[in-house]
């Protein structure tokens, strides 16, 4: 199965997400080769979804990784998401790898933690349904990190690190309809753990609430 007919990509779906203007943002596309900006010149840093793999050691990989360090401690806000979620655990000193009880993928049910009752991200909701779409996960958290949130097939779905970064593995970007094709991408993998990509995909629903972190993190970057 294919995902290159599916409608748009992580950045608009993300800013549709978060109701900002596309102006307000600079899309760089660091593993087709474009250079990251000077940390002193970015007021915010989200870090989306990719087809690559953390453990790829790329050099785009690497170089990103130690970009999102020089951030750590500042002012500015960074939220990875998925691939970004990995990828932020990873720079920080976390442990990323394939993700032993298989991929994860679909409409899933997500439990906060303790400390997300007092997040700015996440403060104030429930456990809530959330789209998931992974291989990989965040096998250890940095040190210093705080859980935020589990589902049954990860533990650590979600977290903060100091107060003004955040990784989440859903995606709170995409709707059904995404989440949908990205069952059928991952179909020959849910067969082989006996799971029917069919009743994922009727079990797919929407999570408006889930988009609530993003405008919440648009509100943390002063948008």
């Amino acid at each position: 199965s294919s995902l290159v007919d599916t409608e748009g990509d992580y950045e608009q779906w993300i800013m549709a997400a978060m109701g900002t203007a596309a102006d307000a943002f600079t899309v760089v596309s660091v593993a087709n080769g474009e250079s990251l900006p000077d940390p002193a010149a970015v007021s915010a840093v989200l870090i989306t979804g990719s087809g690559a793999m953390v453990t790829d050691r790329s050099d785009w990989i690497e170089d990103t990784a130690a970009w999102l360090r020089t951030l750590a401690g500042s002012s500015v806000p960074v939220l990875g998401i998925c691939f970004g979620h990995q990828l932020l655990a990873y720079a920080l000193g976390g442990v990323v790898m394939n993700n032993p009880k298989g991929v994860e993928v679909g409409t899933v049910n997500m439990y906060l933690a303790d400390a997300a009752a007092s997040d700015p991200l996440f403060a104030g909701m429930r456990d809530m349904p959330v789209q998931a779409s992974h291989r990989q996960c965040v096998m250890q958290l940095p040190p210093a990190a705080i859980r935020l949130a589990t589902t049954d097939m990860d533990d650590n779905h979600a977290f903060r690190y100091g107060d003004r970064m955040w990784g989440v593995q859903f995606h709170p970007e995409f709707n059904a309809s995404i989440t949908r094709k990205y069952i059928e991408y991952f179909q020959d993998d849910l067969l082989q753990m006996g799971i029917e990509p069919a009743q994922k995909i009727q079990a797919c629903q929407e999570t408006a609430t889930a988009n609530k972190i993003l405008q919440r993190f648009s509100e943390q970057a002063g948008g």
